[in-house]
């Protein structure tokens, strides 16, 4: 993927192209899957609580099943761990 470094302030940012185009469509579920995919930087919680917050993210943005299955071959294979050990089948059901 091509990186940058972007500087904000005093602080330098990196910056990578996305996997996929992001559009009004999409947008909700490529942040899903970029949080599984980087899951254990952001993970203060236990993984019930953490399952709890992503059905609650799924269900106010309408994400499907089908939209996840969509882009989430594009995506590192960890997020396939994450997504078992969260036990995310349930939400889309």
């Amino acid at each position: 993927a091509k990186v940058r470094e972007v500087p904000i302030g005093k602080r330098t940012f990196i910056v990578r192209k996305p996997v996929v185009p992001v559009n009004e469509e999409n947008v909700y579920v490529l942040q899903l899957l970029d949080l599984l995919k980087n899951l254990d930087v952001y993970l203060d919680e236990s993984y019930d609580v953490a399952h709890d917050k992503v059905s609650q993210f799924v269900r106010i943005h309408g994400i499907t099943k089908k939209d996840v299955d969509s882009y989430i071959r594009e995506f590192p294979i960890a997020i396939f761990k994450y997504y078992y050990e969260l036990r995310l089948d349930d939400v889309f059901a």
